[in-house]
């Protein structure tokens, strides 16, 4: 141990930090530190200076500036991280810009951005409202002014949407109000018709759907690429020889042509895979409050009558909804069943039947 080091004051145990305090890195502050007190290491920081972060509710601690110690390009260096917002801008490795495309592409990324989210919470708006317009469930009138106003995500406040998420845990309210705010701008009591008989869980899951619609469409582009590659590969050198493996050793000769076939046709195992599970996920999400469409009836319209077709009101503007987003329709509403609700005939269920 160099002398210097050696002839480092020990600091006493009167006024060691405690072992919840957080100290700033010693670094170069340690320089020409012989003539440092012994009862000053470790204060906390004067309200005066510039104010470091309160990480887990236990107050910074730096080191004092004493005579000898030259701390100060160091501290500046210092406060300057912890105080600075850019340090502290990434919660998860996706949002992090060095490993963040590992984990997905910027498309997949745009996907699931607020803004299309948002953007798919007003079209399932927009589409319910050209629907009920069409049954008589609500006024032409006020489904123009509503689909209307679906049509622009930019046009939405997300700094407030942002509080009033903050303040309720879900943005699909928020959405709603200001959704309501704008139609009720073009005509008063218009925007009363807005997001009518559906619930949150409604607009939530089906934008979900529809996210993970635009989603499988990028992987099944990312196979169409890969399974040409291999198709390439697999024809260009069917008669190129090299050495199978088997227990981790040479075995008999095969081509890499072969090796690519096989590697073809696992993706297109793949292809087949997604594509068995379409009809099962892409199914809309639309059952009002406890799932039985309660208030999508002839009493509570504006003018609709009581069956379509001979089809119940609800089930009639559930099966035109499916249609108009391009999805399934549901069994039975799925709200708190997380396998997706389309399946085969349910013994409760009829075509006149609201289960």
């Amino acid at each position: 141990m160099s002398s210097r080091l050696q002839s480092l004051p020990a600091i006493s145990p009167s006024v060691r930090c405690s072992s919840r305090a957080n100290l700033r890195p010693l670094g170069p502050t340690l320089r020409n530190a012989t003539t440092a007190q012994p009862n000053r290491y470790c204060t906390p920081q004067s309200k005066s200076r510039t104010p470091g972060i309160h990480i887990g509710g236990h107050q910074k601690w730096r080191l004092s500036a004493q005579p000898g110690l030259h701390t100060s390009n160091w501290s500046s260096r210092s406060t300057t991280y912890l105080t600075s917002r850019q340090q502290y801008t990434t919660t998860t490795v996706i949002d992090s810009e060095i490993y963040g495309t590992a984990f997905a592409t910027s498309a997949v990324k745009a996907i699931w951005s607020d803004r299309t989210r948002t953007h798919y919470f007003l079209l399932f708006e927009a589409a319910l409202a050209t629907v009920q317009a069409k049954l008589g469930i609500i006024p032409s009138r006020a489904a123009e002014a509503i689909t209307q106003q679906c049509l622009r995500v930019e046009d939405y406040d997300f700094d407030l949407l942002r509080k009033q998420t903050e303040l309720i845990g879900y943005p699909v309210l928020p959405v709603v109000q200001q959704l309501v705010a704008k139609v009720n701008a073009v005509e008063a009591g218009l925007g009363e018709w807005a997001h009518w008989g559906a619930t949150t869980q409604d607009v939530t899951d089906t934008a979900v759907i529809l996210q993970l619609r635009d989603t499988m469409k990028l992987v099944e582009q990312s196979l169409d690429g890969i399974t040409d590659a291999l198709r390439s590969l697999a024809e260009k050198y069917k008669a190129t020889p090299m050495a199978a493996r088997s227990n981790l050793q040479q075995a008999v000769p095969i081509s890499f042509g072969f090796k690519m076939a096989r590697l073809l046709a696992c993706f297109e195992r793949h292809r087949l895979r997604l594509g068995e599970l379409k009809p099962r996920l892409l199914v809309l999400q639309f059952g009002g409050a406890a799932g039985t469409l309660p208030t999508i009836t002839s009493a509570s319209s504006h003018k609709a009558p009581t069956e379509v077709d001979g089809v119940p009101l609800g089930l009639r503007c559930q099966a035109l909804l499916a249609e108009e987003l391009g999805l399934a329709v549901p069994a039975i509403a799925w709200h708190t069943e997380r396998d997706i609700g389309r399946g085969g005939e349910l013994p409760c269920c009829s075509d006149r039947d609201v289960c």
